[in-house]
């Protein structure tokens, strides 16, 4: 459970990293608008959509230029609820899963009593092996968006 909880609190530092860099990059708080996540509504996207509200809702930074005439943002401040929420997604997926395994018996044969046992493939790596890999892409997501936005403003 330790992955989980480092894997988490990548998820809420990135977050963090990411009001501070829309602060510095005198953002707008449109793209994190809940009305906007209603019509996606992926769980992490509205979470983070949240948090980051949350996080800069009594930026003076941000309501200095609420006004501003800029058409959009970068790509790197508007998508970070899809981004970061697409992380979490995973993130979710992969800490219900590692549960359902804490609680699973992988042994073989697996013996149920005197008369039944069973060689089967509870043993197999596999049902965490692509949760692991998809759980790894989504953490080198948040540093793809963070490092876009210090790169690319």
């Amino acid at each position: 459970m330790q992955l989980i909880e480092r894997l988490q609190n990548c998820l809420d530092h990135a977050d963090i990293i990411a009001a501070m860099n829309l602060e510095a990059m005198l953002g707008s708080v449109k793209a994190f608008d809940p009305d906007l996540h209603l019509l996606r509504p992926y769980e992490g996207s509205r979470y983070v959509a949240e948090r980051m509200r949350t996080l800069i809702g009594r930026s003076e930074i941000v309501e200095s230029h609420r006004n501003c005439s800029r058409v959009q943002d970068p790509y790197s401040l508007r998508c970070i609820p899809q981004v970061h929420g697409a992380s979490r997604n995973a993130f979710l997926h992969l800490k219900q899963l590692l549960i359902t395994e804490l609680n699973s018996v992988t042994d073989n044969p697996i013996i149920f009593s005197s008369e039944k046992s069973i060689s089967g493939g509870n043993f197999h790596g596999q049902l965490l092996a692509l949760p692991l890999d998809y759980a790894a892409l989504a953490t080198a997501e948040l540093g793809n968006i963070a490092i876009a936005g210090s790169i690319f403003p």
